[in-house]
């Protein structure tokens, strides 16, 4: 029987609502579980590998994670040394709004620019940057704890999911008759391979970016170059806004380091030319545009995702919407909303 379209309207709030009360609610248990299933799909064939010649699973998967930490461990310890030794060097009291408008005002001072610039405006507006700058810190710091923790709890889970998979598959795909069956095989198949390209890919950007933004920072002369590159390449997991972030660092630093708006204005033009490059070619051609989603429905994944878990949310939304719309597709019903979410072929 077909609902009228008011009652339809109502089942799908209705239904809206549950789904966000049950996001806030049991985020506790859902993040750490999808993080656990995301890093499952990642090591499996790696520990798949070392189990060819350690035959246990629990010492593949040991050897597998201690190896995935020491990949994490040492680029963040480097980051936080360095980072501590710069602001041992650098006053802390000199990032305060006054003394980088200042800084940049002494840079504009014998140029044609100091004639058109709005000195309480820049004041306002360096103000709100730094403001933003300092909210990501605080949000980033308070939120490092309950990421360790739900990092730990993905480690166990994804122990689980690896080590059982094949058998609960198999349970699972018997009782289910046989249309629903071939469905949800082709889901199983197709959801690894969207996930694992997405993160895989990511990290291989993150890396490339973080060579490339350090590289030009150090050619162009700026202090603690690959520093700055490794944090720009490590917040770029964070779409759209991590590198841009990750940027208004150095570019700060390099105003106060050095009382001059053309290093500040290379780094900044450098760094549109870099966003180029990724946005044209290395993500598109690593990363492979698996996702295939529609930017405005990505900025509202992130926007909705970020609100309900904040930077868990931020880091899970793409790859999660990716598997949504298979499973989408895989169902008469859901094609539609599965063409209104992708992007241009």
């Amino acid at each position: 029987m077909d609902l009228h379209p008011i009652q339809k309207t109502f089942y799908f709030l209705a239904i809206s609502f549950l789904i966000v009360l049950v996001m806030h609610y049991g985020s506790f248990l859902l993040i750490p579980v999808i993080y656990g299933i995301f890093l499952a799909i990642i090591i499996n064939p790696f520990v798949s590998y070392f189990m060819r010649y350690l035959r246990f699973h629990i010492l593949s998967f040991i050897l597998t994670i201690v190896a995935l930490l020491l990949l994490i461990i040492l680029p963040v310890s480097f980051v936080i040394n360095q980072v501590g030794n710069l602001f041992s060097k650098l006053n802390v009291e000199s990032m305060d709004v006054d003394t980088v408008t200042k800084s940049i005002q002494d840079a504009l001072m014998n140029t044609s620019l100091s004639k058109v610039v709005d000195l309480n405006l820049l004041k306002d507006q360096m103000g709100k940057i730094l403001g933003v700058l300092g909210d990501f810190a605080t949000t980033l710091v308070s939120s490092s704890s309950t990421m360790m923790i739900n990092f730990a709890l993905a480690i166990l889970f994804s122990y689980f999911l690896s080590a059982y998979y094949d058998d609960v598959r198999k349970i699972v795909m018997k009782e289910l008759e046989a249309d629903e069956r071939s469905k949800w095989r082709s889901i199983a198949d197709k959801a690894p391979d969207i996930i694992r390209s997405y993160l895989s890919g990511m990290l291989i950007v993150m890396l490339i970016l973080a060579v490339l933004n350090g590289l030009a920072l150090f050619i162009i002369g700026l202090d603690y170059a690959f520093v700055w590159g490794l944090i720009i390449g490590m917040l770029a997991i964070i779409p759209y806004a991590g590198t841009f972030v990750g940027l208004m660092l150095p570019l700060t630093y390099s105003f106060i380091s050095t009382n001059d708006y053309k290093q500040p204005l290379i780094i900044f033009i450098v760094y549109l030319v870099i966003q180029q490059i990724e946005g044209n070619l290395l993500t598109p051609k690593i990363v492979g545009d698996k996702l295939k989603i529609n930017p405005f429905i990505i900025i509202l994944m992130i926007l909705i995702f970020g609100k309900i878990w904040g930077l868990d949310g931020v880091i899970i939304s793409l790859p999660l919407i990716g598997v949504i719309k298979t499973i989408l597709q895989e169902y008469e019903k859901g094609q539609l909303w599965a063409k209104l979410i992708s992007s241009k072929s």
